[in-house]
């Protein structure tokens, strides 16, 4: 989603939102999976930020879950320095959460 001039414009796919892109201040706001291992990924960041304050509280909470979910993301449009086969892709991510985790 990009605002600008108040108004909201809504893509279906990144590249057809990268090519309305022309650099000036707008909002944008986009929901795509993504490696929770990788902080930004440039010129974008990541919300891992965020997760890693969320994984905080949950460890200072009096009733904790005994469940987290890692979702996956779409493998193949990874850059290619980080396409590893699906298993150790999913691994490398559980890896990330236990680390964060103090697991």
């Amino acid at each position: 989603m990009q605002r600008a001039d108040g108004s909201l414009q809504y893509f279906t796919d990144l590249p057809p939102a990268l090519a309305a892109f022309d650099g000036e201040g707008q909002e944008w706001r986009i929901h795509f999976h993504v490696p929770i291992f990788q902080e930004s990924f440039p010129p974008l960041a990541s919300t891992q930020p965020e997760l890693l304050a969320l994984l905080a509280q949950l460890a200072q909470a009096t009733e904790q879950t005994h469940y987290l979910e890692v979702e996956t993301y779409t493998w193949q449009v990874l850059p290619s320095e980080w396409q590893v086969p699906l298993e150790a892709s999913i691994a490398r991510e559980l890896e990330w959460l236990m680390k964060a985790l103090h697991l």
